[in-house]
């Protein structure tokens, strides 16, 4: 019959499987490390079978739909070209790489790279325009009305928005003393710069960017959290921000385990220096976790045994 060696494959991968599950099932699992081994060994080749069958199902899938007229195909939507290129992106694949594995023209990634496609529409992204005096202002002010809190200080940059006079008399009216950088001096609001790039390092560039606006408002808000009560700043003497901001005594300024059998509560140890909680020699454990799962946002403690 036609197709009859995507069949016979398809079925010789479907033996195998089974053939490993009854080996699976034979051997009860077993007790001890080299069961454990076993049970290894059959999960992996099951892994390994399931990727096979899926490989084959692309494959039968993509197979017909190249047999289709390039100008019969279905476009992908600009949601879907977005997607293929992020996948472009976080796989390192090359045009033709990605043209190849989804079946359109070089030309084509081009062309949605430049975010022109001369065969279908798109969505144009709208020309990045600065916020107006009035904008900046009145965000701000829904800003303060939500936290019922006012900085003392605002820093920014000197665009014109922050240095018109309409822009000064809200400051002024608010009692909050404007501070600026320096015009083309890199570090002249060196923190501010540093929570910019600790976020771009720490968040954006770690994770697959979600195209919805409320899903990335959530990883930006989990990854500030985390930020805020986990992260030790060099800025605060290895306080965090939530130590500082709510008065909490720091842990860094508690008693230490010591692991080091002969230390004494002078022996030099990371800054600041503190007295030794209980003995030394302690043995300790150390537990990871990571906030809501996210694997760049770890959570280390350490536990005395």
């Amino acid at each position: 019959p036609k197709g009859w060696t995507d069949y016979t494959l398809l079925a010789i991968l479907h033996v195998i499987a089974l053939a490993r599950i009854v080996i699976l099932n034979a051997s009860n699992w077993g007790d001890g490390k080299e069961c454990d081994g076993l049970r290894l060994r059959v999960e992996n080749d099951r892994l390994r079978s399931e990727v096979g069958l899926l490989q084959r199902e692309i494959e039968i899938k993509d197979a017909r739909f190249a047999r289709l007229d390039s100008k019969k195909r279905p476009h992908y939507r600009s949601c879907e070209r977005l997607e293929i290129l992020m996948i472009r992106a976080a796989r390192g694949l090359t045009n033709g790489q990605t043209a190849k594995r989804f079946q359109v023209t070089v030309q084509t990634i081009i062309n949605w790279l430049r975010g022109v496609d001369k065969d279908e529409p798109t969505v144009q992204m709208p020309e990045k325009q600065s916020p107006t005096t009035n904008q900046i202002a009145s965000s701000m002010q829904q800003i303060y009305d939500n936290n019922g809190v006012k900085p003392k200080y605002l820093i920014s940059d000197q665009g014109t928005q922050f240095t018109s006079s309409e822009f000064r008399s809200w400051c002024n009216e608010n009692e909050i003393r404007q501070r600026f950088g320096a015009v083309g001096k890199h570090g002249s609001i060196a923190v501010t710069e540093r929570v910019i790039l600790t976020y771009k390092d720490g968040c954006t560039r770690r994770i697959l960017v979600p195209l919805s606006k409320n899903e990335m408002a959530n990883e930006t808000r989990l990854f500030f959290d985390w930020y805020n009560e986990y992260r030790p700043h060099m800025t605060l003497s290895g306080k965090t921000p939530n130590e500082v901001y709510y008065h909490r005594h720091p842990a860094n300024s508690k008693p230490r385990i010591e692991t080091r059998p002969l230390a004494k509560h002078k022996t030099p140890c990371a800054s600041p220096r503190m007295c030794i909680a209980g003995k030394a020699g302690a043995k300790i454990k150390v537990r990871l976790d990571f906030l809501e799962g996210r694997q760049h946002l770890p959570i280390i403690r350490v536990e005395r045994i």
